[in-house]
């Protein structure tokens, strides 16, 4: 894991054990459109971003919104 900077996606699938992938549906809440993760990934996933201190990048979502 890195020692300084954001934490990004990346470091919460790798806590959570899931792929970035999985940890990206679950943090985008997207479970119910396309993709569903089992509820217990999800709970591992949400409670890694928790202890992380994950919080999206404001400016990537900007432009994946455009």
């Amino acid at each position: 894991m890195r020692k300084l900077g954001r934490v990004t996606l990346a470091d919460v699938a790798r806590r959570a054990g899931v792929s970035k992938a999985t940890a990206s549906v679950v943090l985008n809440d997207r479970g119910g459109r396309n993709i569903r993760a089992n509820p217990k990934t999800q709970a591992r996933v949400l409670a890694a971003a928790r202890e992380l201190g994950y919080a999206a990048n404001s400016a990537a979502r900007a432009l994946a919104a455009k």
